[in-house]
């Protein structure tokens, strides 16, 4: 009941196939005419010069899967793309353990997305290697358990501390650019770790998973899906293992890796799923 304005005949009576207003907006989709509902579609239904208004969100790219997303990476669209999220408030869409309202860790970075590193560590770092030769700047903060050598730029605008428990080398290519602030102590650093031998160790890891109610989430008899995954996102194992064996074969695996901190992904066959840090010291 509503006219394009492209095609028209005068006459004293409407001829078939024509009306007296020339409204539409596109008289080929009757879909398309003045006053019907918006749906998302990608058209503009009510003919109002704009296409899915008020239904489009921006949507927010996840990359690291910690659902904070990317305020630098983002798509409009009516409904949820997969790997996208309606928040944009994650500082480092790299790195799973950084995002708003994390804990605090002593290693260089901003975990808890507050613009600030390693605040209310008291001092306490935890060992990035035993020595490490530092080429380039990819962190706040370096702890090193025996030594350091370095030829990196500092540059404007950062604030870089290297620790050691023995020695700090600084070879002749090593620069601070004017407007930074580089620190140097020597100083012991922690040792992250899973190897350690005694149950009180593996039960304190016991507690921290108490967080995601694993004898409540998973279903007797279920098996669990688990994968673990280093600070930098990478997978380092995974593994489908029954619910009544699932904190002896978790010890066993963790056990074999080195010092650090990790995060345990957990889903069932149901598709669900519950993330966890993990950190244990030594």
């Amino acid at each position: 009941s509503y006219g394009g304005n492209s095609t028209s005949q005068m006459a004293c009576t409407p001829p078939p196939g024509y009306v007296s207003n020339n409204i539409d907006c596109d008289d080929n989709d009757p879909d398309n005419f003045p006053g019907n509902t918006e749906v998302c579609d990608g058209q503009d239904n009510n003919c109002d010069g704009q296409i899915d208004e008020g239904l489009v969100t921006i949507w927010y790219a996840d990359f690291d899967g910690d659902t904070y997303g990317d305020n630098n990476n983002s798509i409009s669209a009516c409904t949820q793309p997969a790997g996208y999220v309606s928040d944009n408030t994650d500082c480092d869409d790299n790195n799973v353990f950084n995002f708003p309202g994390n804990a605090e860790i002593c290693d260089g970075q901003d975990n808890n997305c507050n613009g600030l590193a390693d605040e209310g560590c008291s001092g306490v770092y935890y060992c990035n290697g035993d020595s490490l030769d530092v080429n380039s700047i990819t962190q706040n903060s370096f702890h090193a358990m025996d030594y350091i050598t370095s030829d990196a730029v500092i540059n404007n605008g950062q604030n870089i501390l290297f620790t050691s428990g023995n020695d700090i080398d600084l070879d002749m290519n090593f620069e601070v650019k004017p407007g930074a602030v580089f620190e140097v102590a020597i100083a012991d650093c922690v040792v992250l770790s899973f190897r350690d031998e005694s149950e009180d160790q593996f039960i304190s890891m016991r507690n921290q998973l108490q967080n995601i109610d694993v004898e409540e989430w998973i279903q007797r008899g279920e098996k669990i899906q688990f994968e673990v995954l280093n600070n930098k996102n990478e997978n380092i194992f995974s593994a489908e293992i029954p619910h009544d064996s699932f904190y002896q074969i978790l010890e066993e695996k963790l056990n074999i890796l080195d010092g650090g901190v990790y995060m345990l992904n957990l889903s069932t066959q149901r598709g669900d799923h519950n993330t966890s840090r993990i950190v244990l010291l030594k």
